[in-house]
């Protein structure tokens, strides 16, 4: 690329911008804006500045903070090979030895830091077509996340696997493990599952229990002394139904609810408790 050229993807929505002053600006033009790191580009995209490092790596900082690096892995035996550079609509750039596309691909690289599942989901010009492991990057730390594209809309981000036989994903604000293996029970802590949560509401399993669930304020609390009210939609149709704060429980819709509640964790029982199938069962939450 040279001074004010573009290089765009197959579907136009997204294309590299080098600007006159020889910053280079990622733009989706379906989504409006700028993406890098999602949201340091939308709100100060004039600090944004990709630097060659003397190691060879490319790496974006947004004023003094590095977000990501680009380590040009191509062997050295291999770089006469290189004759063309492609992005494609997800922001992933390309290395040939051919013509645009074609010939031997030398190393690929995402430009986007997605901070969920849904804005990876955004970007695509379709929506994924299965589910799977995507790399995001909430509070800008790169994270193996498990994504739900097909399910109630896609875009979901699995932040909390319940084993039944454990209490793992609930006895600690903290990060515990990594949801996406799904083997031991694990959450993420709750400061990184508040900010891949942009819609409000998450999406709960527990045995049979397949509901959407709330706070008052939007935040998930893992103590179990709880500081505010749990709702949950068991019909998953906006009307959140059964309100409640019981403490010593990291959230449940009991009494609220007497018939059919679930509680998510205890501090004195392992896995999530269903009305009807009891404490131990196994279950999940996603965000989006």
């Amino acid at each position: 690329m040279s001074a004010q050229s573009t290089l765009e993807s197959p579907g136009g929505n997204a294309y590299l911008d080098m600007q006159g002053d020889r910053n280079v600006c990622l733009n989706y033009r379906s989504g409006g804006g700028l993406y890098c790191n999602y949201v340091c580009w939308r709100l100060q995209p004039s600090t944004v500045v990709f630097a060659m490092q003397s190691d060879g790596n490319l790496v974006l900082y947004c004023g003094s903070t590095a977000y990501w690096a680009i380590s040009w892995f191509i062997p050295t035996s291999s770089w006469n090979q290189v004759n063309s550079v492609t992005m494609d609509n997800a922001g992933v750039l390309t290395v040939w030895s051919g013509a645009a596309g074609t010939g031997n691909s030398l190393g690929s690289w995402s430009l986007v830091n997605f901070a969920s599942c849904a804005k990876f989901m955004e970007a695509q010009n379709s929506n994924p077509s299965s589910n799977g492991l995507v790399t995001i990057y909430p509070q800008g730390i790169a994270t193996s996340a498990y994504c739900d594209f097909t399910s109630g809309g896609g875009g979901w981000t699995l932040v909390a696997w319940i084993n039944g036989g454990q209490q793992t994903h609930a006895n600690s604000v903290n990060a515990i493990g990594d949801p996406a293996l799904r083997t031991n029970g694990a959450k993420y802590s709750d400061a990184l599952i508040n900010s891949i949560n942009f819609g409000g509401k998450y999406w709960y399993t527990c045995g049979t229990k397949n509901v959407w669930v709330r706070t008052d304020s939007g935040l998930f609390n893992g103590l179990y002394t709880n500081s505010e009210n749990w709702s949950l939609d068991n019909q998953k149709d906006g009307t959140f139904e059964c309100v409640a704060n019981r403490a010593g429980y990291v959230f449940a819709d009991y009494p609220s609810c007497a018939a059919g509640h679930s509680n998510f964790g205890s501090s004195y029982a392992t896995g999530c408790y269903n009305d009807g199938q009891g404490w131990g069962m196994s279950g999940a939450l996603w965000v989006r």
